[in-house]
């Protein structure tokens, strides 16, 4: 029985403990973005872009590029505050 409890994450310490509380906490606003873009939302903005000519050369010539930038930014500091190790290859 402890190890269906484990399969499904409910172990001897409860099914919410510090650890997974923390990281639901750190990943909280990843989840919202999650659940608000299950929603035709994309389309949405699309479809009010297309009916302004003048926001949608603002949208697609800076906004747009300027979240990607951003994205970059984010997924490259986040993949080296994780996973730094100057000294990778002294452990072969």
């Amino acid at each position: 029985m402890a190890y269906l409890g484990n399969l499904v994450g409910i172990n001897s310490a409860g099914f919410a403990d510090s650890y997974s509380l923390f990281t639901l906490k750190s990943s909280a606003g990843v989840l919202a973005v999650g659940i608000l873009f299950c929603f035709p939302v994309a389309k949405k903005i699309r479809e009010l872009l297309q009916k302004n000519k003048k926001l949608e050369f603002v949208f697609g010539n800076i906004v747009t590029p300027s979240i990607y930038l951003a994205l970059f930014v984010l997924c490259i500091s986040c993949a080296l505050m994780n996973n730094y190790n100057a000294f990778i290859y002294q452990q072969f």
